[in-house]
């Protein structure tokens, strides 16, 4: 690969930027934003690992408005090492040609590549970055029951906690989601300079495109008048659906007309999730939508649910799902421990914040959602404009990626 630009950031990664993963969305609507903005392209060599071959065939090369992809993979120990090391031949020759103002490590296997590229022939006027997207602690606080994977995820935590504040502490910049990731590398990890790029977006929609998209929607679903709660977002065990399932049924008592949507990899077994938790599977719609159209699905509903328990992994989180419920203009409900979120909702009210520990509404809250429902249903036009103003100023991606210019153009 060749530079398109004289300005560039190098981001060398693992992770997931097709499976409809929110890590890639972040690094894609961020690529986006750098180019509208600093007209800087971000590079990335990225190794990931597969469970079958189809992944290859279509993604080894990727590009799009801001953003190319040299995607390296493996799908065992042995062709990990021979992928890393022609990932990091090939990386050492592009930084012969090549010379980005910026190299960013995003994944803890793009660590092991840190040593390599520090060398004095390579570093020279370079500025080194970390992009985090969350805490370590996920692997032991979502770790797999078994007593000797647990004991495994305990020393694996234990090991790239040490490697990451050893890359953090050498870094010239972090960039995080959020406030208490922010404060989490500081504390943790002594960062020197530290900014925060929440998971936002690119394209505000407009609300005559709303409506379009509410209409079009609630006809491809055979949806009529009735309310609309919708969860998005995946099966893991820190998205916790069946809780967010179980808060349905508290608002079904609220509004009788109502009926669930889920928007999952899995519709199937979002399905039995459901009906586990006692919900009758004529209120259920569950669908997979490709990632393009998950937002014009969303503009269907009235109410997202995205509730996180109080654990370090969802307390430094910000989850994409709440820059595109806002996107939708719904009414949103999360809990206290999803700090960032919490705090723009109640700044803007525009929707609940559920203090509870084990996530149950209580009185004050089923107040506040009848009287944000009321308020809504009212005035629709009104609210959509309501959230695009919240919008522009905590969500939309162009106003936060201005302060990386002093890694850029100094």
């Amino acid at each position: 690969m060749k530079a398109r630009s004289k300005y560039f950031i190098l981001l060398i990664g693992s992770r997931n930027m097709f499976q409809h993963s929110g890590e890639g969305k972040l690094i894609s609507e961020r690529a986006k934003s750098l180019k509208r903005v600093l007209g800087v392209d971000t590079i990335m060599y990225n190794l990931k690992r597969i469970k079958n071959r189809e992944e290859i065939k279509r993604h080894n090369l990727y590009e799009e408005d801001g953003l190319i992809i040299k995607n390296y993979y493996f799908s065992n120990l042995f062709n990990f090492f021979v992928n890393y090391y022609i990932l990091l031949k090939n990386l050492i020759i592009f930084l012969k040609n090549n010379k980005p103002r910026l190299i960013l490590f995003s994944g803890f296997i793009s660590y092991f590549f840190w040593p390599f590229l520090r060398l004095p022939s390579i570093k020279t006027n370079i500025h080194f970055g970390v992009d985090i997207h969350g805490a370590l602690e996920e692997l032991i606080e979502y770790s797999p029951g078994s007593v000797i994977k647990m004991m495994y995820y305990k020393f694996l935590y234990w090991f790239l906690k040490c490697v990451e504040k050893v890359v953090v502490k050498k870094s010239d910049v972090c960039i995080v989601v959020s406030n208490p990731l922010a404060k989490y590398c500081k504390d943790e990890y002594k960062a020197k300079e530290i900014i925060i790029i929440p998971c936002g977006i690119t394209e505000i929609l407009d609300v005559g495109k709303i409506i379009k998209m509410r209409n079009n929607w609630r006809e491809k679903l055979n949806i009529q008048d009735e309310t609309i709660v919708v969860y998005c977002g995946g099966l893991s065990r820190w998205q916790v659906i069946n809780k967010n399932c179980y808060l349905f049924k508290k608002i079904k008592d609220l509004f009788i007309n109502s009926k669930l949507l889920l928007i999952t990899p899995d519709p199937e077994k979002a399905i039995e999730i459901a009906l586990s938790m006692g919900i009758k599977r004529e209120e259920i719609i569950s669908i997979f939508v490709d990632q393009k159209d998950v937002i014009n699905v969303l503009c269907a509903a009235d109410i997202g649910l995205m509730l996180r328990e109080n654990k370090v992994t969802n307390v430094v989180a910000f989850p994409n799902k709440f820059s595109d419920y806002l996107n939708a203009g719904l009414i949103i409900i999360t809990s206290a421990f999803v700090v960032d979120p919490s705090r723009i909702l109640r700044g803007g009210n525009i929707g609940v914040v559920l203090n509870d520990e084990e996530l149950r509404i209580d009185e004050r809250s089923i107040n506040e959602l009848i009287t944000l429902y009321e308020r809504r249903k009212k005035k629709l036009n009104s609210y959509y404009y309501e959230t695009r103003s919240i919008m522009y100023k905590h969500v939309y991606m162009d106003i936060y990626v201005s302060k990386l210019k002093m890694f850029l153009f100094n």
